[in-house]
Protein backbone atom coordinates (compact mmCIF):
# COMPACT_ATOMS: atom_id res chain seq x y z
CA UNK A 1 0.00 0.00 0.00
CA UNK A 2 3.22 2.18 -0.27
CA UNK A 3 1.61 5.30 -1.59
CA UNK A 4 -1.80 4.97 -0.85
CA UNK A 5 -3.67 8.42 -0.26
CA UNK A 6 -6.90 7.05 1.72
CA UNK A 7 -6.93 7.70 5.41
CA UNK A 8 -5.63 4.80 7.68
CA UNK A 9 -9.18 3.53 8.83
CA UNK A 10 -10.21 3.27 5.04
CA UNK A 11 -6.67 1.36 4.06
CA UNK A 12 -7.01 -1.25 7.48
CA UNK A 13 -9.93 -2.42 5.84
CA UNK A 14 -7.51 -4.08 2.97
CA UNK A 15 -5.58 -5.81 5.59
CA UNK A 16 -6.54 -9.62 6.34
CA UNK A 17 -8.38 -10.64 9.53
CA UNK A 18 -5.96 -12.79 10.57
CA UNK A 19 -3.03 -10.33 10.71
CA UNK A 20 -5.06 -8.04 13.26
CA UNK A 21 -5.28 -7.43 16.64
CA UNK A 22 -8.14 -5.33 19.05
CA UNK A 23 -7.04 -2.45 21.11
CA UNK A 24 -9.63 -1.11 23.10
CA UNK A 25 -9.32 2.91 24.51
CA UNK A 26 -11.35 5.14 26.41
CA UNK A 27 -12.89 8.66 25.31
CA UNK A 28 -14.23 10.56 27.14
CA UNK A 29 -17.51 13.85 25.96
CA UNK A 30 -19.52 16.23 27.84
CA UNK A 31 -22.73 15.03 25.73
CA UNK A 32 -25.35 12.09 26.52
CA UNK A 33 -24.25 9.18 24.35
CA UNK A 34 -26.47 6.58 23.96
CA UNK A 35 -26.80 3.37 21.05
CA UNK A 36 -23.25 2.81 19.15
CA UNK A 37 -21.94 2.10 16.37
CA UNK A 38 -20.50 -1.18 15.35
CA UNK A 39 -18.25 -2.46 12.38
CA UNK A 40 -15.97 -6.01 12.15
CA UNK A 41 -12.94 -3.54 12.50
CA UNK A 42 -14.64 -0.54 14.70
CA UNK A 43 -16.74 -0.29 17.26
CA UNK A 44 -17.64 2.92 19.47
CA UNK A 45 -20.01 2.94 22.45
CA UNK A 46 -20.77 3.91 25.64
CA UNK A 47 -19.23 2.82 28.84
CA UNK A 48 -20.78 4.37 31.93
CA UNK A 49 -24.23 3.18 32.36
CA UNK A 50 -26.28 6.68 31.69
CA UNK A 51 -28.09 8.91 32.57
CA UNK A 52 -25.99 11.45 33.16
CA UNK A 53 -26.31 15.19 32.36
CA UNK A 54 -25.26 16.95 30.04
CA UNK A 55 -22.40 18.86 30.41
CA UNK A 56 -20.69 16.13 32.88
CA UNK A 57 -17.65 14.35 30.95
CA UNK A 58 -18.66 10.46 30.92
CA UNK A 59 -16.57 7.14 29.35
CA UNK A 60 -16.77 5.81 25.96
CA UNK A 61 -15.29 3.20 24.57
CA UNK A 62 -13.72 2.59 21.62
CA UNK A 63 -12.52 -0.96 19.78
CA UNK A 64 -9.77 -0.94 16.80
CA UNK A 65 -8.80 -4.15 14.84
CA UNK A 66 -5.76 -3.34 13.34
CA UNK A 67 -2.43 -5.03 12.57
CA UNK A 68 0.17 -3.19 15.35
CA UNK A 69 3.22 -5.04 14.28
CA UNK A 70 3.54 -2.90 11.06
CA UNK A 71 5.97 -4.09 8.75
CA UNK A 72 6.88 -1.13 6.39
CA UNK A 73 4.84 -1.87 3.93
CA UNK A 74 1.07 -1.68 4.98
CA UNK A 75 2.11 1.68 6.52
CA UNK A 76 5.26 3.01 5.00
CA UNK A 77 7.58 5.46 6.84
CA UNK A 78 8.78 7.66 4.53
CA UNK A 79 8.85 11.03 3.52
CA UNK A 80 4.94 12.25 2.03
CA UNK A 81 5.08 13.75 -0.80
CA UNK A 82 1.76 15.07 -1.15
CA UNK A 83 0.05 18.17 -0.34
CA UNK A 84 -2.37 17.59 2.59
CA UNK A 85 -1.47 13.98 2.75
CA UNK A 86 0.35 12.65 6.00
CA UNK A 87 -1.30 14.56 9.51
CA UNK A 88 1.02 12.42 11.81
CA UNK A 89 -2.67 10.78 13.14
CA UNK A 90 -3.57 6.95 13.86
CA UNK A 91 -6.99 5.21 13.29
CA UNK A 92 -8.38 6.13 16.27
CA UNK A 93 -7.55 10.10 15.80
CA UNK A 94 -9.40 9.93 12.76
CA UNK A 95 -12.40 7.61 14.32
CA UNK A 96 -12.23 10.65 17.01
CA UNK A 97 -12.37 13.38 14.70
CA UNK A 98 -14.35 12.41 12.31
CA UNK A 99 -17.34 11.29 15.17
CA UNK A 100 -16.72 15.24 15.99
CA UNK A 101 -17.48 16.46 12.68
CA UNK A 102 -20.49 14.65 11.58
CA UNK A 103 -22.35 14.27 15.27
CA UNK A 104 -21.12 17.90 16.16
CA UNK A 105 -20.17 16.29 19.85
CA UNK A 106 -17.11 16.90 21.74
CA UNK A 107 -14.72 13.62 22.08
CA UNK A 108 -11.65 13.35 23.57
CA UNK A 109 -9.40 10.50 22.81
CA UNK A 110 -7.76 8.91 26.37
CA UNK A 111 -5.63 5.67 27.25
CA UNK A 112 -5.69 2.24 25.92
CA UNK A 113 -7.42 0.18 28.24
CA UNK A 114 -7.05 -3.05 27.19
CA UNK A 115 -3.84 -4.46 24.58
CA UNK A 116 -3.79 -7.88 22.86
CA UNK A 117 -6.42 -8.89 24.93
CA UNK A 118 -5.48 -7.86 28.35
CA UNK A 119 -6.09 -4.97 30.29
CA UNK A 120 -4.02 -2.50 31.01
CA UNK A 121 -3.94 0.71 33.10
CA UNK A 122 -1.52 3.54 32.62
CA UNK A 123 -1.09 6.27 34.67
CA UNK A 124 -3.31 9.00 34.82
CA UNK A 125 -0.76 11.40 36.18
CA UNK A 126 -0.38 14.65 34.37
CA UNK A 127 2.74 15.22 32.03
CA UNK A 128 4.18 17.75 33.03
CA UNK A 129 6.79 19.48 30.13
CA UNK A 130 8.12 21.92 32.59
CA UNK A 131 8.08 21.38 36.43
CA UNK A 132 10.02 25.37 36.72
CA UNK A 133 7.07 26.58 35.50
CA UNK A 134 5.17 25.07 38.93
CA UNK A 135 6.16 27.10 41.91
CA UNK A 136 5.90 27.23 45.70
CA UNK A 137 6.33 31.03 46.09
CA UNK A 138 4.83 33.06 43.38
CA UNK A 139 5.46 36.57 44.40
CA UNK A 140 2.70 38.68 43.08
CA UNK A 141 4.58 41.83 44.41
CA UNK A 142 6.70 41.47 41.59
CA UNK A 143 4.17 42.34 39.11
CA UNK A 144 4.73 46.53 40.16
CA UNK A 145 7.84 46.85 37.99
CA UNK A 146 6.51 44.92 35.30
CA UNK A 147 3.02 47.12 34.84
CA UNK A 148 5.09 50.32 34.71
CA UNK A 149 6.72 48.52 32.02
CA UNK A 150 3.69 48.18 30.37
CA UNK A 151 2.35 51.99 31.25
CA UNK A 152 5.42 53.24 29.39
CA UNK A 153 4.83 51.12 26.27
CA UNK A 154 4.99 53.07 23.16
CA UNK A 155 1.60 53.68 22.73
CA UNK A 156 0.89 52.09 19.00
CA UNK A 157 2.38 48.89 20.21
CA UNK A 158 -0.07 48.59 22.92
CA UNK A 159 -2.53 46.13 21.37
CA UNK A 160 -0.12 44.10 19.11
CA UNK A 161 1.63 43.42 22.15
CA UNK A 162 -1.52 42.27 24.39
CA UNK A 163 -2.30 40.11 21.75
CA UNK A 164 1.19 38.56 21.49
CA UNK A 165 0.58 37.80 25.36
CA UNK A 166 -2.45 36.53 25.26
CA UNK A 167 -1.03 33.33 22.48
CA UNK A 168 1.78 33.00 25.06
CA UNK A 169 -0.61 33.05 27.92
CA UNK A 170 -2.87 29.99 25.86
CA UNK A 171 0.61 28.10 24.78
CA UNK A 172 1.38 27.95 28.39
CA UNK A 173 -1.80 26.71 29.84
CA UNK A 174 -2.17 24.09 26.92
CA UNK A 175 1.76 23.26 26.86
CA UNK A 176 1.22 19.76 28.68
CA UNK A 177 -1.88 18.58 27.23
CA UNK A 178 -1.52 19.96 23.28
CA UNK A 179 2.05 20.68 22.88
CA UNK A 180 1.44 21.20 19.50
CA UNK A 181 -1.32 23.57 19.88
CA UNK A 182 1.52 25.67 22.32
CA UNK A 183 4.04 25.20 20.09
CA UNK A 184 1.50 26.98 17.36
CA UNK A 185 0.84 29.88 19.74
CA UNK A 186 3.51 30.23 20.57
CA UNK A 187 5.26 30.85 16.72
CA UNK A 188 2.05 33.22 16.19
CA UNK A 189 3.08 35.28 19.22
CA UNK A 190 5.89 36.12 17.46
CA UNK A 191 4.78 36.72 14.53
CA UNK A 192 2.21 39.61 15.80
CA UNK A 193 5.36 41.31 16.77
CA UNK A 194 7.75 40.76 14.22
CA UNK A 195 6.31 42.32 11.53
CA UNK A 196 8.12 45.72 12.43
CA UNK A 197 11.28 43.77 12.09
CA UNK A 198 13.84 44.91 9.49
CA UNK A 199 14.87 42.19 7.03
CA UNK A 200 17.10 44.16 4.37
CA UNK A 201 16.14 44.56 0.82
CA UNK A 202 14.36 41.22 -0.16
CA UNK A 203 16.29 39.18 -2.83
CA UNK A 204 14.90 36.27 -4.93
CA UNK A 205 17.09 33.58 -3.34
CA UNK A 206 14.99 33.82 -0.49
CA UNK A 207 12.04 32.36 -2.31
CA UNK A 208 10.99 28.82 -1.90
CA UNK A 209 11.67 28.29 -6.26
CA UNK A 210 14.96 30.38 -6.12
CA UNK A 211 16.61 28.01 -8.27
CA UNK A 212 13.84 27.97 -11.13
CA UNK A 213 13.56 31.58 -11.22
CA UNK A 214 16.77 32.34 -11.01
CA UNK A 215 17.18 30.77 -14.18
CA UNK A 216 14.54 32.06 -15.58
CA UNK A 217 15.33 35.75 -14.77
CA UNK A 218 19.12 34.77 -16.11
CA UNK A 219 17.59 34.00 -20.05
CA UNK A 220 16.33 37.77 -19.63
CA UNK A 221 19.01 40.01 -21.32
CA UNK A 222 17.58 43.20 -20.70
CA UNK A 223 19.31 44.57 -17.16
CA UNK A 224 16.63 47.24 -16.49
CA UNK A 225 13.70 44.56 -17.87
CA UNK A 226 15.42 41.49 -15.76
CA UNK A 227 15.52 44.42 -12.51
CA UNK A 228 11.76 45.60 -12.39
CA UNK A 229 10.18 41.91 -13.20
CA UNK A 230 12.03 40.78 -9.98
CA UNK A 231 10.93 43.69 -8.08
CA UNK A 232 7.56 43.02 -9.52
CA UNK A 233 7.74 39.23 -8.04
CA UNK A 234 9.28 40.62 -4.54
CA UNK A 235 6.39 43.41 -4.31
CA UNK A 236 4.00 40.10 -4.65
CA UNK A 237 1.43 40.16 -1.19
CA UNK A 238 2.21 36.73 -1.01
CA UNK A 239 5.59 37.34 -1.40
CA UNK A 240 7.05 40.83 0.22
CA UNK A 241 6.13 39.83 3.70
CA UNK A 242 8.90 37.03 4.10
CA UNK A 243 7.02 36.49 7.63
CA UNK A 244 9.81 33.36 8.09
CA UNK A 245 12.68 35.82 8.08
CA UNK A 246 11.03 38.04 10.18
CA UNK A 247 9.93 35.45 13.02
CA UNK A 248 14.08 34.31 13.20
CA UNK A 249 15.43 37.85 12.89
CA UNK A 250 13.01 38.99 15.76
CA UNK A 251 14.12 36.57 18.02
CA UNK A 252 17.66 36.67 17.72
CA UNK A 253 17.62 40.84 17.85
CA UNK A 254 16.01 40.18 21.32
CA UNK A 255 17.60 37.34 22.51
CA UNK A 256 20.59 38.17 25.06
CA UNK A 257 23.14 36.46 26.45
CA UNK A 258 21.69 35.94 29.64
CA UNK A 259 19.08 33.65 28.28
CA UNK A 260 21.90 31.00 27.56
CA UNK A 261 22.91 30.61 31.46
CA UNK A 262 25.02 27.80 31.72
CA UNK A 263 23.61 26.73 35.46
CA UNK A 264 20.60 25.62 33.44
CA UNK A 265 22.70 22.61 32.09
CA UNK A 266 22.46 19.35 34.54
CA UNK A 267 25.75 18.05 34.30
CA UNK A 268 24.28 14.37 34.41
CA UNK A 269 22.91 14.75 30.77
CA UNK A 270 25.04 14.75 27.71
CA UNK A 271 25.74 18.23 25.94
CA UNK A 272 24.02 17.63 22.91
CA UNK A 273 20.47 17.60 24.97
CA UNK A 274 20.96 21.28 25.12
CA UNK A 275 20.83 24.24 22.71
CA UNK A 276 23.92 26.06 21.77
CA UNK A 277 23.52 29.69 21.33
CA UNK A 278 25.39 29.09 17.81
CA UNK A 279 22.95 26.92 16.58
CA UNK A 280 19.64 29.42 17.80
CA UNK A 281 19.26 30.61 14.02
CA UNK A 282 19.10 27.10 12.44
CA UNK A 283 16.49 25.62 15.07
CA UNK A 284 14.02 28.50 14.58
CA UNK A 285 14.42 28.53 10.71
CA UNK A 286 13.62 24.30 11.39
CA UNK A 287 10.42 25.42 13.91
CA UNK A 288 9.02 27.92 11.47
CA UNK A 289 9.38 25.48 8.57
CA UNK A 290 7.88 22.13 9.96
CA UNK A 291 5.07 25.45 11.11
CA UNK A 292 4.47 25.43 7.55
CA UNK A 293 4.14 22.53 6.51
CA UNK A 294 1.66 21.48 9.68
CA UNK A 295 -0.60 24.11 8.18
CA UNK A 296 -0.33 24.08 4.54
CA UNK A 297 0.98 20.12 3.82
CA UNK A 298 -0.74 17.93 6.71
CA UNK A 299 2.69 17.27 8.13
CA UNK A 300 2.66 16.80 11.56
CA UNK A 301 5.07 18.12 14.31
CA UNK A 302 7.58 15.73 15.26
CA UNK A 303 5.92 12.68 17.88
CA UNK A 304 9.44 13.72 20.65
CA UNK A 305 7.91 16.97 21.09
CA UNK A 306 5.22 14.80 23.32
CA UNK A 307 7.45 13.81 25.66
CA UNK A 308 8.47 14.93 28.65
CA UNK A 309 12.15 15.78 28.82
CA UNK A 310 15.08 13.90 30.89
CA UNK A 311 15.13 16.24 33.98
CA UNK A 312 15.80 19.93 32.05
CA UNK A 313 16.81 18.87 28.48
CA UNK A 314 16.07 21.08 25.90
CA UNK A 315 16.56 18.74 22.98
CA UNK A 316 14.55 15.37 22.29
CA UNK A 317 16.51 11.87 23.90
CA UNK A 318 15.99 10.02 20.92
CA UNK A 319 17.65 10.91 17.29
CA UNK A 320 15.31 9.19 15.65
CA UNK A 321 11.43 8.09 15.81
CA UNK A 322 8.88 7.38 13.42
CA UNK A 323 4.83 7.27 12.84
CA UNK A 324 3.08 5.46 10.62
CA UNK A 325 3.66 7.26 7.48
CA UNK A 326 6.81 8.95 8.40
CA UNK A 327 10.50 8.81 9.66
CA UNK A 328 11.90 11.15 11.83
CA UNK A 329 15.50 11.89 11.50
CA UNK A 330 18.59 14.17 13.45
CA UNK A 331 17.23 16.94 11.00
CA UNK A 332 14.01 17.20 12.19
CA UNK A 333 14.92 17.68 15.35
CA UNK A 334 13.31 20.65 17.12
CA UNK A 335 13.88 22.39 20.94
CA UNK A 336 11.31 20.16 22.87
CA UNK A 337 8.12 23.08 23.54
CA UNK A 338 9.33 24.33 27.35
CA UNK A 339 12.51 25.49 25.94
CA UNK A 340 10.52 27.29 23.15
CA UNK A 341 8.40 28.58 25.58
CA UNK A 342 11.27 29.97 27.31
CA UNK A 343 12.42 31.74 24.97
CA UNK A 344 9.24 33.35 23.45
CA UNK A 345 8.92 34.91 27.33
CA UNK A 346 12.38 35.96 27.63
CA UNK A 347 11.78 37.80 23.93
CA UNK A 348 8.66 39.27 24.46
CA UNK A 349 9.91 40.99 28.17
CA UNK A 350 12.84 42.08 26.17
CA UNK A 351 10.96 43.52 23.60
CA UNK A 352 8.71 45.01 26.21
CA UNK A 353 11.85 47.32 28.11
CA UNK A 354 13.70 47.78 24.13
CA UNK A 355 10.14 49.76 23.48
CA UNK A 356 9.87 52.12 26.19
CA UNK A 357 8.37 55.69 25.47
CA UNK A 358 12.03 56.93 27.05
CA UNK A 359 13.81 55.18 24.40
CA UNK A 360 12.23 56.65 21.35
Amino acid sequence: MRGDKRMFLVRNLDIPAEEKEELEYEVTSDSRVIAGYTSPDYAFSGWEVPPRKPGVYRKLWLRIRKKTKVSGNEFAAAKPTRKGFYHGGDIADEIIALASLFLRTRFKLGPIVRLHGKPIMLSREKAVLDKAVIKDNVKLNELNESFELIKGLNADLHLDFIMAVRFYHRALLYIDENPVTAYLDLISAIETLSKYTDIGKPRVSWLSNNKALTEALKGINDKDLRAKIENAILDLDSVKGFIGKRFVRFILNYNTDDFWDPNRRDKDLPPRLYVEKKDLEKYLKKIYIIRSKYLHAGVAFPPFIFDPPQKNSELPLAETSWTLEKLWTEKDVIPLPHFFERLVRHVLINFLRAKQKDNG
